[in-house]
């Protein structure tokens, strides 16, 4: 899977400058429903989420955690086809809940879902190997994209 943004990842489309990550690419998986992993200390924003994720057929929710220690534990457990996750968590940050799951998931596509469009997390999280950074302002406009 590879998405692209206005912010810097591979693939870049000119988008609006409130347009945040939504372009895709093709993906290796071949096995239908996509499973997905889903990180937010916000319940709110997780069943959102996982709300407008369930709307596609090929869209399967295999699992949600509240925070990065637990988006660890539910990747090594579920090993879904991507994680969707919010920098910005206690116990464990986004990014470094990525640091970790790169270390056993190497090649996990992620997106990451943030309030802030701070340049230097993005360029983190592009350094990170996250394929998409999504804004959640302009999440149900956004997400579908970026995960197709």
């Amino acid at each position: 899977m590879s998405i692209s943004s206005s912010s810097g990842f591979a693939g870049i489309s000119k988008l609006p400058a409130k347009a945040i990550v939504v372009e895709a690419a093709e993906t290796a998986q071949t096995e239908w429903p996509l499973r997905i992993l889903v990180v937010d200390d916000h319940t709110a924003v997780r069943r959102g989420v996982c709300k407008l994720l369930s709307s596609r057929n090929d869209l399967e929710v295999c699992g949600e955690a509240q925070d990065g220690k637990e988006a660890i534990e539910k990747t090594r457990e579920l090993e879904p086809d991507l994680i969707i996750l919010d920098i910005s968590m206690p116990v464990l940050d986004g990014l470094s809940a990525v640091r970790e799951i790169r270390k056993f998931m190497p090649d996990a596509p992620i997106l990451v879902l943030s309030m802030h469009r701070g340049k230097r997390a993005m360029q983190e999280a592009k350094l990170l190997g996250v394929q998409g950074f999504v804004s959640k302002s302009h999440l149900a406009a956004t997400l579908l994209k970026a995960v197709d």
